[in-house]
């Protein structure tokens, strides 16, 4: 089957675009300040940060302490997360229809990459968990890329697939993937179920704002 829209690469963040984590994160992030006793972080104030490296996060979440510190922080993040994936404490699931759209794009003349803030660490296994790591050829994360909004990650995944700019679409929930989409001269979709507001998504240089997954084929074509 011939497909329909111009786009031979298809780049999604993951958490908040992918997976509704936002109580994992938020669970995780408050332990991670307790152990380091500092007063628990806002929840909309982590929200708003999804989607950047952890010391940027925990730079933003506490400009007040040192560059060490936001570090320690992130360490301390990870652990937390480990931990609670080992003991199944993880909820790790997908947004609604997730699974069928991601099934729905698959074609031999298309490409899926993830580009996330997440480490592979916790990526990986959220990926198996959900049964969805078929799906995507390559992975692009902080472990050998500069954080959102840098290009990095989509210029290795345009890379690794050897699709140019015009047909490559970066596919997220957060104006720092919008950011890097503009960043890296490519079509920028918006997803309004995550983590920062649609409005925020346009301003940012969102091309379209989608309000459910299976909407996504529609707003290829349409660009």
């Amino acid at each position: 089957m011939a497909v329909e829209h111009r786009f031979r690469l298809l780049a999604f963040d993951f958490d908040g675009t992918l997976m509704d984590s936002q109580r994992d994160i938020v669970a995780c992030m408050r332990e991670a300040f307790t152990q380091f006793g500092l007063n628990l972080p806002e929840e909309e104030a982590v929200r708003q940060q999804v989607g950047l490296n952890l010391p940027d996060i925990m730079a933003n979440l506490r400009p007040d302490l040192k560059r060490e510190d936001h570090f320690t922080l992130s360490e301390l993040y990870r652990d937390v997360y480990l931990e609670r994936r080992l003991g199944n404490k993880l909820e790790e699931v997908l947004f609604s229809d997730i699974k069928s759209t991601l099934s729905g794009m698959q074609d031999d003349e298309i490409f899926m990459a993830i580009c996330t803030g997440k480490k592979l660490r916790g990526l990986v296994p959220a990926l198996e968990h959900n049964q969805i790591d078929h799906f995507f050829h390559s992975l692009h994360t902080p472990d050998n890329a500069p954080g959102k909004p840098n290009p990095t990650m989509l210029q290795q995944a345009m890379e690794f697939s050897a699709t140019p700019v015009d047909q490559t679409v970066m596919i997220g929930d957060t104006t720092y993937d919008m950011q890097m989409a503009k960043n890296a001269g490519v079509t920028a979709i918006g997803v309004a179920w995550g983590y920062h507001s649609e409005q925020q998504l346009v301003e940012a240089g969102a091309s379209e704002v989608l309000k459910s997954p299976q909407q996504l084929k529609e707003a290829l074509s349409s660009l």
